[in-house]
């Protein structure tokens, strides 16, 4: 079924005025720290680095406080495809960036929609189906956000390979997170090999399911 059965999307904070309204360090306590769409990767966020001024003068659009205060995924609102990840409550997002977010309890957990979003299949689907063909600043639309589709498991097979994909995609952002917080990128070539097998497992999955 189509991820918008039990999920919205939501564009991030437009600011009033950028220059005046986002800051480098938190002013006072109205100010929120926010990501922006370079500090979403796939299966990672590389860094935390703003703050938004969160008040009626500060904040033109995008300012619902109940979707940034939970847990939810983050996509880039530019590229060929989907590039995004799971971010916390509290962090604040800035509209280069949409918030996908569950609407009901019964909805597909995080990281398994997150390894479906990020997987080759999905990004083959993308281009066949969803790209504007632009080479320069492409577009994420929402309505192809909505309509990316989520498997419902039917099987005891496709609940364990569900299974494998959601914690096959936490672990991995999990180690990519770490490995930004620590050394603002992937430590070495043993840490990129373990970032590409862990996705590769995930590919392998999400093909598995959906084949």
């Amino acid at each position: 079924r189509p991820l918008g059965d039990s999920y919205g999307a939501y564009f991030g904070i437009q600011a009033w005025d950028r220059k005046k309204h986002v800051a480098e360090k938190k002013l006072n306590k109205s100010y929120q720290p926010v990501v922006d769409g370079a500090d979403i990767e796939s299966f990672g966020l590389r860094s935390q680095s703003l703050f938004v001024l969160f008040t009626p003068e500060g904040v033109k659009s995008g300012g619902n406080e109940t979707i940034h205060q939970q847990d939810r995924i983050c996509i880039r609102q530019v590229g060929h495809y989907p590039i995004a990840t799971v971010v916390p409550g509290g962090l604040f997002a800035m509209n280069s960036l949409y918030n996908a977010y569950k609407r009901d309890s019964n909805a597909a957990d995080l990281y398994f929609v997150l390894g479906v979003m990020n997987s080759h299949l999905n990004r083959y689907f993308w281009g066949k189906v969803h790209s504007d063909q632009k080479k320069t600043f492409p577009k994420i639309k929402k309505e192809a956000i909505l309509s990316i589709p989520i498997k419902v498991p039917k099987t005891k097979s496709e609940e364990e390979s569900k299974a494998r994909i959601t914690e096959l995609t936490k672990s991995l952002v999990l180690f990519k997170n770490d490995q930004y917080a620590k050394h603002g990128r992937l430590k070495d070539r043993m840490a990129e090999d373990k970032a590409a097998h862990l996705e590769q497992r995930i590919n392998d999955a999400v093909f598995e399911l959906y084949g």
